[in-house]
């Protein structure tokens, strides 16, 4: 996996479709992040609601260069103090920024930054 992420792309997301599932697969997306320490990552999650996976995931987010959003719905609890959320619309809890690309605003992630900087809550359209 380090082969093939480019040294020169500023943020790499982790997880377009699928998620954390063994705290041996989460070492090895900290181990490749180290690698990169010019690169911002960032990873929505629902995994925080494993508790097998929750202390290598906060391993994982302790690192300076990520940002990890612990994701839920209104059937499941918030996650831990500390963990930035990503809300869905439909959840009366959602609060922060409505994803300005989803919105239209931006042509894409890069264009805003907002998850991959140290900030807060993000909300998305339910798809």
């Amino acid at each position: 996996m380090v082969g093939t992420i480019p040294r020169i792309v500023p943020a790499f997301r982790i997880h377009v479709g699928g998620d954390f599932f063994s705290a041996a697969y989460i070492s090895a997306w900290r181990e490749i992040i180290q690698a990169f320490p010019q690169v911002r990552f960032w990873a929505y999650t629902r995994s925080w609601a494993d508790p097998a996976l929750l202390p290598a995931l906060d391993a994982l987010r302790a690192l300076p260069n990520v940002e990890l959003f612990g994701s839920c719905d209104p059937t499941m609890p918030l996650p831990p103090a500390g963990w930035r959320i990503a809300f869905i619309d439909t959840d009366p809890r959602a609060k922060g920024l409505a994803c300005p690309e989803q919105q239209g605003e931006l042509p894409d992630c890069l264009a805003c930054s907002y998850c991959f900087k140290r900030g807060g809550h993000v909300i998305f359209k339910t798809h």
